[in-house]
């Protein structure tokens, strides 16, 4: 089997399907496919049977390794640049380079879909898609959803990660394009970033899709992209019967709820927050579902609105301000209204279940924890009472949810859901220890019997260490579950300390 200039060049196996005159890679990447002349030179023949008897050896050596999946010339019709997103690096994918065969791929893309995807509904793998031709048309995707789904193999994960780094640099640094499609993986890779290793980029990478957001203009109707004519020398009126695709508005919420949702919980600033135009997409998704999950995303919306607004009233305000309990307890109304309007029993979707659970223990948090308190102890107010055991409950609902999750369910937890569950753990633990004390005891008691927050402690350490990998990366480091499981034992240790 001889190698084509192109494969030579790139230092990459060259093969060729069955009745095709071009390679699979020259076929599709659509080059030329040329090869060396042969030499006549009567005296060089041992030299070139060796060289064939020594590719020959590196065929069978590469056998693990699967030939480049064979092009389409089919095009998604939901993206406007998909033309620009089909293209591949000019050393190949991580397929030719032989980091996993197209089947183990396909395999990964399979599990994407049915484990991971659930839980971000803002990309979407329709059910058809198989990873040869995500790998077509999406190339980039198809790179982020192997590194997310490659949970069971760390270093091999580690590796896609460093590849996905390298070509988000050559796509936003170096040149090419910017893209619906570079959007949509840079979502996925910010979804599961807790598998990414240290540091962390999510800041980064979350500013980066929202320049592409920005830059695409994608957070505003198109319409409206008419009608400030400040560059163009000719009309852009044909622009007013158009409309961004429903992948387009899948990806702005999922942008705003990765801002957000995060930016709340960990205390910092919402780079990219809710806009009419947001709400927008959500009701259309809800209107026109193309997917069952696209029906839940204006009630993610609207979930993610109330938490937003939760603490803003709060802010360098002192805790005996009779306004500040009475916006607490409008909010907890407020929440209340949501679950029952929500049509749909929440437990269907464990993105909604884990979220309201989360919002309902912020409102706790910043009722108890983060208001300023006198130096000197004063009894609990009935207001205080009924904010503690309102959160023990919250507390209860969300690790019973988790301690009763089918083994291995969190895998596919995006990383919103792990700071979820952190936030969640170490609150249940903080209010735990406080209905512990002498002047309320009896008063909690049932809720904090109901809880039992040392048994959850152990449950969940339990499941982590079920999930551990005895791998290291390139750089000694262990699995994200690793660390979790290390959190948690801290959590544990304050908590049995505390009470």
């Amino acid at each position: 089997v001889k190698t084509c200039e192109n494969c030579a060049h790139a230092k990459i196996r060259c093969t060729r399907s069955e009745g095709r005159s071009s390679c699979d890679r020259c076929h599709r990447l659509r080059k030329e496919c040329t090869f060396r002349p042969a030499r006549t030179n009567l005296g060089r023949v041992p030299q070139e049977r060796r060289i064939d008897a020594l590719e020959a050896k590196v065929e069978q050596l590469l056998a693990n390794s699967s030939a480049p999946a064979a092009g389409t010339n089919e095009q998604s019709n939901d993206s406007p640049d998909i033309q620009a997103s089909s293209q591949t690096s000019e050393n190949g994918d991580v397929i030719d380079k032989g980091f996993l065969t197209i089947e183990a791929a396909n395999t990964l893309v399979d599990s994407f879909k049915k484990i991971m995807m659930p839980h971000f509904p803002f990309v979407i793998i329709p059910d058809g898609m198989t990873g040869e031709k995500l790998r077509y048309e999406k190339p980039f995707v198809f790179l982020t959803v192997l590194t997310a789904a490659m949970f069971d193999n760390m270093p091999v994960q580690r590796k896609l990660e460093h590849e996905a780094k390298q070509y988000i640099s050559d796509r936003m640094i170096f040149g090419g394009k910017i893209s619906v499609e570079l959007l949509q993986g840079l979502l996925v890779h910010l979804a599961w970033c807790q598998y990414h290793s240290r540091p962390r980029r999510f800041s980064q990478y979350l500013q980066l899709a929202v320049s592409i957001i920005l830059d695409l203009r994608l957070d505003r109707p198109l319409d409206q992209l008419s009608k400030k004519n400040r560059v163009w020398l000719d009309s852009q009126d044909g622009m007013t019967a158009l409309s961004w695709g429903r992948e387009v508005q899948r990806a702005v919420v999922g942008c705003y709820f990765i801002s957000s949702s995060i930016s709340r919980i960990l205390d910092k600033s919402c780079t990219f927050p809710l806009t009419p135009y947001i709400e927008e997409c959500g009701q259309s998704l809800a209107t026109n579902p193309e997917y069952p999950s696209d029906t839940h995303i204006i009630f993610i919306i609207k979930l993610q609105y109330l938490l937003d607004k939760m603490d803003h009233p709060l802010r360098g305000v002192t805790e005996t301000n009779r306004e500040i309990e009475r916006h607490i307890q409008n909010q907890r109304k407020g929440l209340e209204h949501y679950k029952v309007t929500v049509p749909f029993d929440l437990k269907e979707s464990t993105f909604l279940l884990m979220q309201y659970h989360t919002t309902e223990l912020y409102l706790t948090q910043i009722s108890l924890f983060d208001r300023r308190r006198d130096s000197q102890p004063t009894p609990w107010s009935q207001f205080q009472l009924d904010s503690l055991c309102n959160g023990l409950l919250a507390a209860r609902s969300l690790l019973s949810f988790y301690a009763s999750a089918p083994l291995r369910a969190e895998t596919g937890f995006n990383n919103a859901q792990w700071v979820q569950l952190g936030f969640g753990m170490t609150l249940a633990s903080k209010l735990a220890v406080a209905a512990l004390e002498p002047s309320i005891y009896h008063q909690t008691a049932e809720y904090r019997e109901a809880l039992d927050m040392s048994s959850v402690l152990r449950q969940v350490i339990l499941r982590l260490q079920g999930l551990i990998t005895p791998h290291f990366d390139a750089r000694g480091d262990r699995d994200a579950f690793y660390h979790y499981e290390k959190r948690m034992k801290k959590v544990q240790w304050w908590y049995e300390n505390s009470i």
